[in-house]
């Protein structure tokens, strides 16, 4: 399964990641609030793609699920919007 990073964050990094590579996952995308952050964290965890624009997970049809791990406040409006495409 082809994931996608919403939220480049400490759990993520240190959890989240090596348990969707655990069970042969690909972790395909990150985005975060800025570019260089998105990037420096891709360039740590060896995630090909990234940005800050929720469509570059929630429009690219080979990522079959989200891990939001975004700052509290923007849970619910990122979840709506990956609802919505699915």
């Amino acid at each position: 399964m082809r994931w996608g990073l919403i939220g480049a964050s400490t759990i993520a990094e240190q959890h989240v990641i090596g348990a969707i590579r655990a069970t042969d996952g690909v972790v395909a995308a990150v985005v975060s609030t800025t570019k260089a952050r998105a990037g420096d964290f891709a360039a740590r965890n060896g995630i090909p793609a990234f940005g800050t624009a929720l469509g570059l997970v929630l429009d690219d049809p080979s990522i079959s699920a989200v891990y939001i791990s975004s700052t509290n406040e923007k849970h619910h409006p990122q979840a709506l919007a990956a609802i919505a495409t699915a």
